[in-house]
């Protein structure tokens, strides 16, 4: 079965709309803070950070609680209301994946990880910017990719399969 992703904001439709199906909140992770004229696609001509909102992940899980889908939405820093519903940015059908979500250390992405028993794969999501893939799934392998203050990738691979192990 194929994963239902969305794609970072070229013209290409990410946003899908969580209403459609019932949903039950599984898991929170806040994601990077952004200002209102990135959202807006401006460039910010002051420095004034009290002009934010707070990026919300929402792990969400199917019928049979199974983590599935990752919506996000933004919660104004000076009201505490969503400044818009909470989309939906990927999405599994594949009964064998779990969808997890986690803020990197560095603080400046959150990962969105599809996992199974035997291969993962990992996105890497800014909140305004979409989602990008940092590598696709491979049978056999698993991942887990961090993102430090600094910008630096970190990738730790396991392939228990490999004839020299992990």
């Amino acid at each position: 079965m194929e994963s239902k992703i969305g794609s970072n904001l070229d013209g290409t439709e990410w946003i899908r709309d969580i209403a459609k199906v019932p949903s039950e909140i599984v898991g929170l992770e806040w994601g990077p803070i952004v200002t209102r004229e990135k959202m807006a696609g401006d460039v910010a001509q002051n420095n004034d950070t009290t002009d934010v909102v707070y990026s919300l992940y929402l792990l969400l899980a199917d019928h049979q609680g199974r983590p599935d889908r990752v919506a996000l939405c933004y919660i104004d820093s000076l009201t505490l209301e969503l400044t818009m519903p909470p989309t939906l940015i990927y999405s599994s059908d594949d009964p064998a994946v779990m969808v997890d979500v986690q803020r990197t250390k560095g603080c400046s992405f959150v990962c969105i990880r599809a996992l199974s028993k035997t291969s993962s794969e990992v996105f890497l999501s800014q909140g305004d910017r979409g989602i990008i893939l940092v590598r696709p799934r491979q049978e056999r392998v698993l991942y887990h990719v961090d993102v430090g203050k600094e910008g630096d990738v970190v990738i730790l691979t396991s392939d228990e399969w490999h004839p020299n192990g992990g």
